[in-house]
């Protein structure tokens, strides 16, 4: 199935684009795609301990099922002054 994976800050940043799409096996879990984002994208692997994922506009959990064309953001935490 299909995963489209939005990237903002600085993830967008360091991957060098704002999306992704991924194909993953029809049980997948959000901790499934991280593993491959990780891969794919090593550079941003470190922010995964501090960042929000959303699922269709949602916070969830590492062990939400996705289903296929859904839409995965990842979000870092906010910072400035």
């Amino acid at each position: 199935m299909k995963i489209n994976i939005l990237l903002f800050a600085n993830l967008r940043e360091i991957a060098k684009q704002s999306s992704l799409q991924l194909d993953v096996s029809e049980t997948a879990i959000v901790s499934d795609v991280i593993d491959i984002v990780k891969k794919e994208i090593p550079d941003i692997a470190p922010y995964f301990e501090s960042i929000m994922i959303a699922v269709n506009m949602t916070y969830v959990e590492n062990s939400y099922k996705l289903n296929n064309n859904d839409e995965m953001a990842l979000i870092p935490p906010a910072s400035g002054g």
